[in-house]
């Protein structure tokens, strides 16, 4: 039975920080998963993604508990908005390229991004704010409400 399983605790993303000290990555077998727990009236997100990483072309979420509220504006200037609550069981959100999008916890949740065989490199993330976007001028006030 030596060997047979294997328990382990991971820590935490940015222990400087507090989001950070909320936010795990595992990699296990060749697949990396970032968990995320957030806190009601959080915000987070922000950004888009050009999609050079391949994680993020698609960026793939699976909200476990809570409700949240995506805004979400193409390249075209279309906003929407969308309400997504886990109360009835996970709640997947998938995210394309060239989509700005920024996340307001209604409610305490724990959601899980799934990087598939790539891992995060800090020093190319993939990720830009909202003033590299073409229509920021709709992002502006981008607190989903």
């Amino acid at each position: 039975m030596e060997n047979s399983f294997s328990v382990r605790t991971l820590v935490p993303a940015n222990p400087a920080n507090d989001k950070g000290q909320r936010t795990w990555t595992w990699d296990s077998f060749g697949r990396y998963t970032t968990v995320y727990r957030r806190r009601k009236g959080e915000e987070f997100g922000g950004h888009f993604h050009k999609g050079d990483d391949p994680a993020k072309n698609p960026e793939l979420f699976l909200l476990l508990s809570g409700a949240v509220l995506v805004k979400l504006v193409d390249k075209d200037g279309r906003v929407s908005e969308e309400f997504l609550n886990a109360s009835g069981g996970p709640v997947e959100l998938v995210i394309h390229p060239w989509i700005f999008h920024e996340v307001k916890a209604l409610e305490d949740c724990v959601f899980i991004e799934d990087r598939g065989p790539s891992k995060f490199d800090p020093d190319r993330p993939d990720t830009y704010p909202v003033s590299e976007f073409p229509e920021h001028r709709l992002c502006a006030d981008a607190n989903p409400r």
